[in-house]
């Protein structure tokens, strides 16, 4: 009888024993997630800044190094300074030379310019007394160097096509200010298309 007893105390121990390490085992993968789901977490929050690296220059624009240009601020527009125009007084009247655009990353003359662009010609082939200054501007994404680059070949691009309508290239100077000298200082899309232009500065020959 007591044998009967001895033995069934035992068998309890071991089942009360063995549910202990069952349970102890069951808790191990629980564990394991939670520290595996932490680098991830971590990795979450750090994603934005990876989001944000600028992307590197490419092209050939990037490639020609221009530097700042020694030039003193843009001069006076006549009497719309750095306002989108230029407005130049004859004995004829006020003339306004609008600045023509462009798009983001470009330098070629946009259709929709173009007559504008066939006017100015026609203005400065009847009015052969008057010089211009073309100035290339830009928004300013990109580097500096690149975007000094990008403006001159807007610039040159707008002397061209003047001077394929007639207008002697001796008339006619360029300068690029790259993004230094926004038309809208506001950092949105709307802001930097204003910035991406030519702008005239006319000026009579004595």
């Amino acid at each position: 009888m007591r044998k009967v007893a001895l033995h069934a105390c035992i068998t309890l121990i071991v089942m009360i024993v063995s549910l202990m390490m069952f349970q102890g085992c069951a808790k191990k993968p629980v564990v394991q997630e939670d520290v595996a789901r932490a680098p991830q977490a971590e990795k979450a929050v750090q994603a934005p800044e990876e989001d944000q690296a600028v992307r590197e220059d490419t092209g050939e624009l990037a490639k020609l190094g221009k530097t700042v240009p020694e030039e003193a601020p843009p001069p006076k527009s006549g009497k719309a300074e750095r306002l989108g125009y230029f407005v130049v007084s004859t004995p004829d009247g006020d003339y306004v030379f609008y600045d023509v655009h462009f798009d983001f990353d470009k330098y070629a003359v946009r259709a929709e310019d173009r007559d504008a662009l066939n006017r100015y010609a026609k203005w400065f082939q009847d009015n052969r007394r008057y010089d211009v200054l073309i100035e290339g501007h830009c928004d300013e994404v990109g580097t500096e160097e690149y975007n000094l680059a990008l403006g001159e070949r807007r610039a040159d691009a707008v002397r061209r096509y003047l001077v394929d309508l007639g207008v002697a290239a001796e008339r006619i100077r360029t300068v690029s200010y790259g993004e230094a000298y926004p038309l809208d200082p506001a950092q949105t899309e709307e802001a930097y298309a204003k910035n991406r232009r030519a702008h005239f500065v006319v000026s009579f020959e004595k």
